[in-house]
């Protein structure tokens, strides 16, 4: 990120400069990592991954969706749970 200027951001990107507005309605997340310990029965999740044979998946990433959204983030198949 080049510069954060009251409601405008600027990127510097591969293509050049690119400004962000940002309004009341932007919501802004933040990524962290957890552990297995930290998913809790009743979180909304989205896994990434190769189906197996046996119709499991092995995830090489489990995203936790945030409470009160309309459900998986872009990008990815909003599925059973």
């Amino acid at each position: 990120m080049a510069s954060v200027d009251g409601e405008t951001i600027t990127l510097n990107t591969n293509q050049g400069r690119l400004t962000i507005s940002v309004g009341a309605e932007t919501t802004i997340q933040q990524t962290v990592t957890l552990g297995l310990a930290q998913l809790q029965n009743g979180m909304q999740v989205a896994a990434v991954g190769e189906r197996n044979d046996d119709g499991t998946v092995s995830a090489v990433a489990i995203t936790i969706v945030p409470e009160g959204s309309d459900g998986a983030p872009p990008g990815f198949d909003n599925g059973p749970s």
